[in-house]
């Protein structure tokens, strides 16, 4: 059982996506008795069915925090790989993770390769500069030395592998977040914090995060409108670690008047770099981290000015 592993997937109305991770995973290269499948719902889907190694559970609440908690207390084995419901694995995928998490301490934790089909990247060229965003390495450049160590802000927690501790006690994501934002920053802030090492490892998914270019704008636009708010309620330290905070004291000024106007100026001048993107095909990773930042910064901005351009994550 010391090589067996436990795959939690917290998921939430995704049953296409959901299907073909689950496919590939009965499909590895190693045998169905060296791992099993937990799959977390917070919603009613079609394909929950206990069947050979795989168990579905389902919570009241859509939190991915509160999903991975509950993967962890019900899991069998001591080894655990995160995984998320868009996120096809690769057919030696749990092979290579069973090559390298028993030799990991207890106090390092494995990420793995993020990469997006071409058929993605065909149809939104955004989605390459995303890609570009995640480190890539391949087996024979794997460490465990320093210059391989993520930071909370690039761990990912989306293709995670780790030994699991016996007691859990602080090893958890913390459940007031309870929507989405910024509890993978705080929970790799927390564990770097507590003497974790993550590193950067070489098990491949391939991301099937289809969202078009608007969608994902509206992901930086909810974090700066409500997330930030309830990370800084929650850890303070991780928040002002943040570069998220370096711009909210820039931009600090709370003059409902003032906010609007401001607003106004952002939604121009996100309309504007948007253009200069799409007629550039998205070739510029400058202009496309400068259009995410100012999505951020007009969240922010629309929270003190009282304005709700109802863009929510999932928008």
């Amino acid at each position: 059982m010391f090589n067996k592993i436990s795959i939690i997937i917290p998921t939430w109305k995704r049953t296409k996506k959901l299907k073909k991770v689950l496919y590939s995973l009965s499909n590895q290269t190693i045998h169905k008795n060296n791992y099993e499948i937990i799959v977390i719902s917070s919603a009613l889907q079609k394909i929950r069915k206990n069947h050979e190694n795989i168990r579905f559970f389902n919570v009241p609440f859509n939190s991915n925090a509160i999903k991975r908690n509950l993967g962890l207390k019900v899991k069998k084995y001591p080894n655990v790989i995160f995984l998320d419901d868009d996120c096809v694995p690769s057919s030696n995928f749990i092979f290579e993770y069973m090559r390298v998490i028993p030799f990991l301490s207890n106090k390092q934790i494995i990420c793995g390769t993020v990469k997006y089909n071409s058929l993605l990247k065909s149809k939104n060229k955004y989605i390459q500069l995303r890609e570009n965003s995640h480190f890539q390495i391949k087996r024979k450049d794997f460490t465990k030395k320093k210059i391989n160590l993520l930071t909370p802000a690039t761990i990912v927690t989306m293709n995670m592998g780790f030994k699991v501790p016996k007691n859990l006690g602080y090893f958890r994501f913390d459940e007031k977040f309870g929507g989405y934002g910024f509890e993978d920053y705080e929970f790799g802030f927390r564990m770097i914090n507590k003497g974790y090492d993550f590193i950067k490892g070489y098990p491949k998914i391939y991301h099937m995060d289809d969202r078009n270019i608007n969608k994902y704008y509206s992901k930086f636009y909810y974090l700066g409108y409500e997330a930030s708010k309830i990370f800084r309620k929650i850890n303070l330290n991780a928040f002002r670690s943040t570069n998220y905070y370096k711009l909210e004291k820039f931009f600090g000024f709370k003059n409902v008047v003032l906010c609007k106007m401001v607003s106004y100026l952002l939604i121009l001048l996100i309309s504007l770099v948007n253009i200069f993107n799409k007629i550039n095909g998205f070739k510029s990773n400058k202009f496309f981290k400068l259009s995410l930042i100012l999505n951020y910064i007009l969240g922010h901005v629309c929270r003190y000015g009282n304005l709700n351009l109802n863009r929510r994550w999932y928008s």
